[in-house]
């Protein structure tokens, strides 16, 4: 029989009040055995024979922060699940996108829930749920961090990988979001440089390349001569030389013929 490979990841915001869904996460108790207990006799009516499951509760998000614009992260859970299938697999799909409408989940369920016939690395996979749950504290570990097929000795080892794991992929957004707000801040000094006191025409497109070429050679960077007729229009529009409409003839005038 084939193995299969599940993942889900549930967010207790995303439930239809009063659904079953809601009632399982309600408050702050997220009941993952009432999760767990429904879920895994519904896999097994559909030919699924779990043989290892493993969830945990993950309260930070990408950037490994638990707060952004003074709005706490919404805490979400993650759950894998591993066996064989000995029905076929061709409507698991259909059937799972039918047991998460009639739960109440709202949403793409794909999104949420997804098998797997094979994976390019299962062992990351596996400890896929793990990646944050160094952060927890032991009373929240205890309660949140569940297995069934594991050792101890085999979750603590997935543990430290993918917290390792982790922190280097927080590293890398962080890097990647600063990189990101500082292109988005040198957009906006350009634009408020070359608009200001009407120093450029921005009804004329010649003018708006020149002065954007200019600018970007005078703070030492390479125009992004790709792009650079695209941003004479945003360049244009923030100057109130073009509409919108006009914005998007431009941008469409290709497909018009």
């Amino acid at each position: 029989m084939p193995q299969i490979f599940i993942d889900v990841r549930l967010t207790p915001c995303n439930f239809i009040p009063g659904s079953k869904a809601e009632k399982w996460f309600q408050s702050k108790s997220y009941d993952q055995d009432l999760f767990l207990e429904c879920f895994l006799l519904y896999l097994k009516s559909l030919g699924f024979s779990c043989e290892k499951w493993l969830t945990c509760i993950e309260q930070h998000n990408k950037f490994g922060e638990t707060e952004v614009n003074n709005e706490n992260f919404k805490n979400h859970f993650h759950y894998t699940f591993i066996g064989p299938m000995n029905k076929s697999t061709l409507s698991f799909k259909q059937n799972i996108n039918a047991w998460t409408a009639e739960k109440g989940f709202k949403g793409c369920p794909a999104k949420c829930i997804r098998w797997h016939g094979d994976l390019e690395d299962e062992a990351r996979w596996r400890r896929y749920p793990l990646k944050s749950s160094h952060r927890l504290e032991f009373k929240e570990k205890s309660k949140h961090l569940r297995y069934y097929g594991y050792t101890e000795e085999e979750i603590e080892k997935m543990c430290i990988i993918a917290q390792s794991e982790y922190e280097r992929t927080v590293k890398q957004n962080v890097i990647n979001r600063q990189r990101l707000e500082s292109k988005n801040l040198f957009w906006e000094k350009m634009c408020h440089q070359l608009l200001k006191a009407e120093k450029i025409n921005a009804h004329l497109s010649r003018t708006c390349w020149i002065a954007i070429v200019n600018y970007y050679v005078s703070m030492g960077k390479d125009p992004p001569f790709l792009s650079l007729d695209d941003k004479v229009l945003h360049l244009q529009l923030r100057g109130k030389a073009i509409t919108v409409e006009q914005l998007y003839d431009a941008f469409h005038k290709s497909s018009h013929g």
